[in-house]
């Protein structure tokens, strides 16, 4: 990987770009969904669990590109980094600050799980960090949804549900054989 230097933040477009929100609504279904099937309850948790998860997506994505640069450099020239309209320490600080905030979010407002959340987080790591370099990436994204299920699920008043968890595995099969 080879760090950038010039121009330190992109423009709003190449921000749009980084952050691939046409599958942000995906994350605020599961989290509708898991959230239901534990039984809801307060809808403020439901709305923090959203933006908590949000933020988690977006520096998934935002990682991802700094993950995935050299691989870019190569094969996908149009993606902001080696297209130069990004560096990689800002598309790095940005996707990292994501993280914080996301985390903040869902263990201060939310009231998520302290262990999902950091397993997810984690599952978000792990995914953007390998994903490029073996052939079970389909069942990482895919354990990252079904964390993602347990973190929401988890927001509800009575806490996370059985029902809620085989609904999430169910999700975790369907993402992972997409891939």
């Amino acid at each position: 990987m080879t760090w950038q230097l010039h121009r330190p933040w992109p423009d709003g477009r190449t921000l749009l770009v980084l952050a691939r929100l046409p599958n942000l609504p995906t994350v605020w279904s599961n989290c509708v969904a898991a959230w239901l099937l534990s039984d809801g309850g307060e809808a403020a948790r439901l709305l923090w669990a959203g933006a908590g998860a949000s933020f988690l997506y977006l520096a998934a994505a935002f990682l991802n590109d700094f993950f995935d640069q050299d691989f870019d450099r190569q094969h996908r020239r149009d993606r902001p980094i080696p297209a130069g309209r990004a560096t990689s320490i800002s598309v790095l600080r940005l996707g990292v600050a994501w993280l914080v905030i996301g985390i903040a979010i869902l263990l201060l407002f939310a009231h998520a799980n302290l262990v999902l959340t950091l397993l997810l987080v984690a599952g978000i790591g792990v995914y953007n960090a390998i994903h490029k370099a073996t052939s079970l990436s389909p069942l990482l994204i895919g354990a990252c949804r079904f964390l993602l299920y347990l973190v929401a699920g988890s927001t509800a008043t009575a806490g996370l549900s059985g029902f809620a968890i085989w609904c999430g595995l169910t999700m975790a099969a369907y993402v992972a054989g997409l891939g």
